[in-house]
């Protein structure tokens, strides 16, 4: 396991910046309520491909449990989408 230092650690993606796979993993891995919108079925972050976002969202997301179906979830907080390419 890897250790990283605080200020290597990214608290929110900036619209029209670019980053690498790996940094999109990490982000989503130290982050919680955020949610990447890609094109890609997967990001493997031991490739070189970078990413650009393209747009960010705050919203609430409305959702049935995926336990049961009959159950939905009402959200407690805004989750943040960013739109990535």
């Amino acid at each position: 396991m890897m250790s990283f230092y605080e200020d290597e650690i990214l608290r929110e993606l900036e619209v029209g910046e670019v980053y690498t796979a790996y940094q999109l993993r990490f982000f989503l891995t130290d982050n919680d309520n955020v949610i990447l919108l890609l094109d890609d079925s997967q990001i493997n972050d031991i490739s070189n491909i970078k990413y650009k976002v393209r747009n960010k969202i705050e919203k609430y997301i409305h959702q049935q449990s995926p336990i049961n179906y009959r159950t939905y979830l009402i959200p407690n907080s805004k989750s943040v989408i960013y739109e990535i390419e």
